[in-house]
């Protein structure tokens, strides 16, 4: 009986990324999500809907032959009795044997993540905690209109320097680690970080650069910062948590590089400056 994978929020960021790279591999794999986003995945990939706040969509994804699962908390998600943890549980209950979890880097009690982790060690399954770095990815999602409309990195990190790293080297070393067989990667800790320190001034005079029009970086206060998201539409979760992880980044706790990367790779990981000139599009 062929095993296989779940990839949950898989269209995301980098649940997205993972699966173009688990398909190319010919490996069996579920992508799931929310109901709204099945029309586009269905097009590529097997789907199912994860409602993680009812149980009763676990049961067409997690069955007998479903032995790993990407977990990725979704952005707006804080609250995780009804929720993630139970999902964990059934996947467990029900044949899973090891959760590739997408942390973050300086994870601690203050943050989301953190009760994920201590969840999953508790658990007894076997886990691997990616801690990711900021992602590039977020200047072209989160921030995009923002960037494109204002020209302004609206971002409350003051003059905090980051350890960036580019979704695709993530999804690149998550699928590694899906597809692998060997239990070399079981109750690991990656730190996930690219090979260069950048602060937003930085970033906006290499995006000033590339794009050909000025870039500024304004380094907003909290306050206005969370104004002008809610102005966008953003969710006040989704805000909150972007401000913690801003917070971190603020007291210069995010500048840190670390090898990991890298050596999963095994080339070096993508720089800012190629990351701007790949999705240079999403901005014009």
């Amino acid at each position: 009986m062929e095993e296989t994978i779940v990839v949950t929020c898989a269209a995301g960021n980098v649940g997205s990324e993972i699966s173009k790279r688990l398909k190319e591999s010919g490996v069996s794999f579920t992508t799931v999500d929310i109901e709204n986003v099945r029309e586009m995945l269905e097009k590529e990939y097997n789907f199912e809907c994860l409602n993680f706040e009812d149980p009763k969509t676990y049961e067409d994804i997690f069955t007998d032959r479903t032995k790993k699962m990407f977990l990725n908390r979704p952005p707006h998600m804080i609250k995780f009795k009804d929720s993630i943890f139970p999902t964990i549980d059934y996947a467990i209950n029900h044949g899973v044997k090891h959760i590739i979890f997408l942390s973050m880097i300086g994870v601690n009690k203050r943050i989301p993540h953190f009760k994920i982790e201590r969840y999953l060690k508790e658990s007894g399954i076997n886990y691997t905690f990616l801690r990711c770095s900021f992602f590039m990815q977020n200047l072209s999602n989160a921030h995009r209109e923002i960037i494109k409309k204002d020209n302004d990195l609206l971002i409350p990190a003051g003059k905090g320097k980051i350890s960036y790293i580019d979704v695709r080297d993530v999804a690149e070393i998550a699928a590694k680690i899906l597809i692998d067989s060997s239990g070399t990667h079981y109750n690991k800790i990656y730190n996930l970080t690219g090979k260069e320190v950048l602060d937003f001034y930085e970033v906006a005079s290499l995006m000033t650069e590339i794009l050909g029009r000025k870039i500024t970086y304004s380094k907003p206060s909290r306050r206005k910062f969370t104004k002008e998201m809610r102005q966008y539409g953003f969710p006040k979760g989704f805000i909150k948590v972007m401000k913690m992880i801003y917070f971190i980044v603020r007291l210069g706790k995010a500048d840190t590089i670390y090898n990991d990367a890298e050596e999963l790779l095994e080339r070096s990981p993508l720089t800012m400056e190629q990351y701007i000139k790949d999705y240079a599009e999403c901005w014009k």
